[in-house]
């Protein structure tokens, strides 16, 4: 028998639309209901995308809301978080060439 089937409890569905990624997250064990997130198609959407994949692998029983199954509000602060880290580094980056160039 393959590894690949029966799928487990923590599959999701993932597909593109426009700009967009949309995961489909059904319900894992325990739980009644399923939803959908969706993220920008770049680096940092592919990172939540993975995250949230490798939450759901090791746990079975993720609830709405945590981790393994995020709401779209739960996507949107760790966007903005990793939008402020990604300012703070090009911002550190400048200052330490200035700083090289005795600015």
């Amino acid at each position: 028998m393959s590894d690949e089937y029966p799928l487990p409890a923590h599959a999701a569905y993932i597909w593109l639309r426009g700009d967009q990624i949309f995961l489909g997250l059904p319900p894992l064990p325990g739980n009644r209901h399923g939803h959908t997130v969706h993220f920008t198609a770049d680096e940092r959407g592919i990172q939540i995308m993975l995250d949230i994949l490798r939450a759901r692998s090791f746990t079975q029983t993720s609830g709405i809301g945590t981790r393994g199954a995020p709401v779209q509000y739960d996507i949107e602060q760790i966007r903005k978080v990793m939008d402020r880290k990604k300012a703070e580094a090009e911002k550190d980056l400048e200052l330490e060439f200035l700083t090289e160039l005795g600015l």
